[in-house]
């Protein structure tokens, strides 16, 4: 038994005699514990019968033996409720909460026990009238069929099964069911609703009676009209899935009795329609518009041996009724013909023009291959097939260079497409050159062989340690921040090969020739040389962001495969390149 125990009929007395309990193990005088132990109330110290131990009972007895009080604690004897879990307690929270019962048992729904803390609002052990199976208070709209509660259904709202009282959505049950493709529900066919529940319609295939409808085809039909009477040759109506065209309500100018129309070509001359003949068609005496057949009447009698009748000669057709033809070997200019070789020839086109390529007119007896009127993506302006590394760059055709192979090493890829954007990975290198260490970037898979490399020099031109090269933001930034000039290196016909220069042999002249780097206008040299450099890195555009001023032997030492022509330094004769960005607009 727990100490709590021997001190609780003394509780009764009002707490008077409380002081008599040791202080090895308290608890509150309620049987509930504070949150440091304390309750507010007096404390009763476990073991303490709670009275004077000299005190006697009813009995006149000592009720105190003098033996101490061993102060373990009995854990089989707690009470539920007071936060701790005791034999035969599932849990004790010290009271209710969304995980425990009043009762210390487990909470879960379909336990019997309503627990609100877990948001019980019912608990009747499973579903019944009063409470659905997930504990919550049955109502029709929540999302849960409760068929104790008489939900047929419950789809949280009107469903295309279910309707929004919970009763099962069916056409016919006189609620109107939108979710369900109800228009309406009349509880069967009415004057303004079909019996499948949609709005009485002539046209919608529903035959209804009660809406005045003989019959509904969904449209006309061979036996009823378009506006839901039975059809009937004479009615008026013209049905034309019944065979009728026309209906005059009898034989007319334009229609006969049987409600076909009047026409040149049924085999029955109608002289009241103005008919001359009809021989059930063209013949070799009768026209198919029902006149007597005669070239120059300007209708056509195939039967006859024409093959038009333009009432004369004309554009198109012959005085004796014979075709003007592009082909035919005779040279019509009436018809528009500027040739006619009786077919196409290396001169004259199929069509009777003079064979171009570019005119979109495939001539191979001209030798095209291919002629879509200009550039296209299959064909080049030569009229050949378009096709990468044929030396042809057709843009229409995706192509943003060609050089007639597809090396993907010369500046222009093996798709036809230019180098994606070089990076500072891509291009810096340190290395020997001219006897001396070289820092910047090589460039011969990216310009032409023979303009190789640009950047400072251990002891020549700008130092080693102002060199730099950024590729942040999209942009490739390289040069110098020592305001000296920077050099390059040129390899006139590609004689050093990919072999680093390891002596100054010339001022851009000769293989490992020593320059500024790259000018523009040195020489006569053409065109913007930042932006052709840059655009050979794989960049839209390209600037000198720094300068120095002063020059030295200056000179043209290639032409690559783009037409590019590259100078010993940039911008102009009187600046060594100090700073360079490529850049995309």
């Amino acid at each position: 038994m727990r100490t709590t125990d021997l001190c609780a009929p003394y509780l009764l007395l009002g707490g008077l005699l409380l002081a008599g309990c040791p202080t090895d193990d308290v608890v509150n005088a309620t049987g509930e514990g504070t949150e440091d132990g304390s309750s507010g109330a007096p404390d009763i110290p476990i073991g303490s019968t709670g009275v004077d131990p000299t005190a006697d009972d009813d009995t006149g007895a000592d009720d105190d033996t003098g033996a101490d009080d061993t102060g373990a604690d009995d854990t089989g004897g707690g009470e539920c409720g007071d936060g701790v879990v005791d034999d035969g307690e599932e849990c004790d929270d010290g009271g209710e909460s969304s995980a425990c019962n009043a009762d210390c048992t487990m909470a879960a729904c379909g336990d019997g026990q309503v627990n609100a803390a877990a948001g019980e609002t019912c608990d009747d052990a499973g579903e019944s009238a009063r409470c659905d199976d997930d504990c919550t208070a049955p109502e029709c709209g929540d999302g849960t069929a409760n068929a104790a509660a008489g939900e047929a259904c419950d789809d949280a709202g009107e469903s295309e099964s279910c309707n929004a009282d919970c009763t099962s959505a069916t056409c016919g049950d006189g609620m109107i069911n939108a979710a369900a493709g109800e228009t309406c529900d009349d509880g069967g066919e009415s004057e303004t609703c079909d019996d499948d529940c949609t709005a009485a319609e002539c046209g919608d295939g529903n035959s209804n009676q009660t809406a005045g409808e003989d019959c509904d085809g969904a449209g006309r039909t061979e036996a009823c009209n378009a506006d839901c009477t039975n059809a009937s040759c004479g009615d008026g109506l013209i049905n034309a899935t019944a065979g009728e065209t026309c209906d005059d309500a009898g034989e007319s100018e334009t229609c006969d009795v049987d409600c076909s129309e009047v026409a040149c070509g049924d085999g029955v001359i109608n002289m009241v329609a103005g008919e001359m003949c009809d021989d059930s068609g063209e013949s070799a005496s009768c026209d198919d518009d029902c006149t007597a057949a005669e070239c120059g009447d300007a209708t056509v009698n195939i039967t006859a041996g024409e093959t038009c009748d333009d009432a004369g000669e004309s554009d198109a057709c012959d005085a004796d009724c014979t075709a003007a033809e592009c082909g035919d070997g005779t040279l019509n200019t009436t018809a528009g013909e500027t040739c006619d070789d009786g077919g196409e020839s290396d001169g004259c086109d199929a069509d009777c023009t003079p064979a171009e390529c570019g005119d979109a007119t495939l001539n191979p007896t001209a030798g095209e291959i291919c002629d879509d009127g200009g550039e296209s993506a299959t064909c080049d302006t030569d009229c050949t097939p378009a096709e990468c590394g044929d030396g042809v760059l057709n843009v229409a055709a995706g192509e943003e260079c060609d050089d007639g192979n597809t090396d993907p090493a010369d500046g222009c890829e093996a798709d036809c497409s230019l180098p994606p954007g070089a990076t500072c990975a891509d291009l810096e290198v340190t290395q020997p050159m001219w006897d001396y260490t070289g820092t910047g970037i090589d460039l011969t898979d990216y310009t032409s062989s023979t303009f190789h490399w640009m950047g400072c020099l251990s002891s020549n031109g700008c130092a080693l340690n102002t060199w730099y090269c950024d590729d942040t933001g999209g942009e490739l930034t390289f040069g110098t921040t020592s305001g000296t000039a920077m050099r390059a290196s040129v390899d006139p016909g590609d004689v050093l090969g990919d072999t680093p220069f390891s002596a100054f042999t010339g001022c851009c002249s000769a293989p490992g020739g020593l320059c500024n780097s790259p000018d523009s206008n040195n020489n006569g040299v053409p065109g913007d040389m930042v932006g052709a450099l840059c655009a050979a890195l794989g960049y839209e555009a390209g600037e000198m962001v720094r300068e120095v001023a002063g020059n030295s032997c200056p000179e043209p030492h290639v032409i690559d495969a783009e037409g590019q022509q590259w100078a010993s330094d940039f911008v102009n004769s009187q600046g060594w390149g100090a700073e360079y960005r490529c850049f995309n607009p």
